[in-house]
């Protein structure tokens, strides 16, 4: 089969949850299938010559994103557009031309359209069988629920109705919809999507070894990139209102920040290093004592709780943080969302050895037999097959197997 997936994310290096995501579904599929990657890029750094994606895919096509500017005129100008706001915004005739470009040459039997933002992409490729993959409606729709009354309140209602609205037309070009938890199927639902159009997909991880090396008994790790405004909140939150108390008991305690930080200023503290990009997270995570996840806002599942637990780390997170997961407090991590009670449970990591072991056996148990990409792949791949079993590509003219660029 020859599927087209397009990108909001380029997705070499894996650098956040959503490419390495991405990432393992274009490797999953390129196992049985011929792929073409259409995607936007931050820079032209994202392509190397180095990047696996080239020998993945029988063709890659990357293109510069615009990134959202919320209070820009056109912005502005989006409240009256059918379309959500920052879609429109967001539109690019690039990519367009990149995607028109592919379905011509590479004649998709199937398009996996990753996120919502590719979806505005939708019409040229109507007469192809779709999937609009991982799609999370979560953040919109707590501005909603967390609004006070008066005019916000209503300005974010009638974006979550916008919202539905738009995702019932999408439904017409696309055969169903992927997300990674119930809550985000329930939600889906009662923006009036069809249940049966709804497929879960959970967030998922190659189960490692458990780390061969010691870990730092007294470190901690936060992993995650802070241009993401969700990691930044949670990060510091956490600085400000839990490490105080960590560090009053703990005084040798060492915190990690890692992930790209873009022009965030963090509160300064001793005993934290900042390390920005790094390649290998997972030797970081393994060798960390406990894993943060103090996530306040945000939708779906976060997918470095499972690397966290796959590698045998206990986490402590907030509700949110843990939100989709189907996880137990006190066996597979610590749920903790008053500043007391996590800087508690992160002191009891560090100093009760029992406490520690039977966290870090619960959560890497679950993901094995839950979140492991050897149960969670073959899903999506069955999915992909009944979608094109049951929706014939119509045929058009077969495409050039040379790669090709737009930048």
């Amino acid at each position: 089969m020859r599927i087209l997936f397009l990108s909001r994310w380029y997705p070499y290096p894996p650098g956040n949850g959503s490419k390495r995501r991405i990432l393992a579904l274009v490797e999953g599929l390129a196992r049985k299938h011929e792929v073409c990657l259409v995607s936007f890029r931050r820079s032209a750094d994202d392509v190397k010559s180095s990047d696996p994606l080239l020998d993945l895919c029988r063709e890659v096509r990357a293109v510069p994103r615009r990134e959202y500017d919320s209070k820009s005129l056109r912005s502005v100008l989006g409240f009256f557009d059918q379309t959500p706001r920052s879609l429109a915004y967001t539109y690019s005739p690039e990519m367009a031309d990149a995607i028109r470009q592919s379905v011509r040459d590479f004649d998709p039997d199937l398009v996996v359209t990753s996120q919502i933002d590719m979806s505005v992409y939708s019409s040229l490729y109507r007469r192809v069988p779709a999937i609009l993959e991982e799609l999370e409606v979560g953040v919109i729709h707590d501005r909603y629920e967390n609004a006070k009354q008066g005019v916000g309140r209503i300005r974010h209602r009638l974006t979550w109705l916008k919202l539905g609205r738009y995702l019932e037309r999408q439904l017409q070009l696309h055969r169903v919809v992927t997300v990674v938890s119930e809550r985000e199927k329930a939600l889906l639902e009662e923006a009036s999507i069809p249940s049966d159009s709804i497929q879960v997909i959970p967030n998922f991880v190659e189960f490692p070894p458990r780390p061969g090396k010691a870990r730092e008994r007294l470190s901690l790790i936060f992993a995650g990139a802070l241009d993401y405004l969700p990691n930044y909140e949670a990060v510091t939150w956490f600085l400000t209102r839990v490490f105080p108390l960590v560090l009053n008991a703990e005084p040798g305690v060492h915190l990690r920040i890692t992930g790209d930080i873009g022009d965030r200023i963090l509160p300064t503290y001793k005993n934290v290093t900042v390390t920005g990009f790094v390649d290998d997270i997972g030797a970081l995570v393994g060798g960390s004592r406990v894993s943060l996840a103090p996530i306040l806002t945000g939708g779906g599942t976060r997918l470095k709780i499972l690397e966290a637990m796959a590698l045998g780390t206990p986490v402590v997170a907030t509700s949110k943080g843990a939100e989709g997961l189907d996880v137990i407090d006190g066996k597979h991590l610590f749920i903790r969302d008053d500043p007391g009670a996590f800087a508690t449970a992160v002191v009891d990591l560090l100093r009760h050895k029992d406490l520690w072991a039977g966290v870090s056996e619960g959560g890497r148990d679950l993901v094995r037999t839950t979140y492991d990409s050897r149960v969670i792949l073959p899903r999506f791949m069955s999915l992909v097959e009944r979608v094109f079993d049951q929706n014939p590509a119509i045929p058009s003219v077969t495409g050039s197997s040379n790669r090709q660029w737009a930048d």
